[in-house]
């Protein structure tokens, strides 16, 4: 075993007006601080974290059904470049979602 520092944290805002729902969240993850890789003959950080920045609108109606719409903008360094060098991931998405309850 060794010790490891990491971080994680996340903010999210909602609102309702009536039926019109609004909304963005905010959440990074870093599970090493500490991680380094070897280029050029020495050791470099090397950033494993995760950003994602969520905005969101929906409607809602009745007393238990909303539709949303949210756009996750993933920001991470998992993908290479052509040199080997870590860059961003083209990883973001779109969610639809439909909640009902009784």
């Amino acid at each position: 075993g060794f010790d490891q520092r990491g971080l994680a944290a996340s903010v999210g805002l909602t609102h309702r007006w009536r039926s019109v729902l609004a909304g963005f969240r905010w959440d990074t993850y870093a599970p090493d601080l500490d991680r380094t890789e070897s280029r050029r003959g020495g050791q470099v950080p090397v950033d494993v974290g995760v950003t994602t920045l969520s905005p969101m609108v929906g409607v809602a109606w009745g007393r238990s059904w909303r539709l949303v719409a949210q756009l996750d903008r993933v920001i991470d360094h998992a993908g290479r470049d052509a040199r080997g060098v870590p860059t961003d991931r083209a990883d973001d998405r779109v969610t639809l979602r439909l909640q009902a309850g009784h």
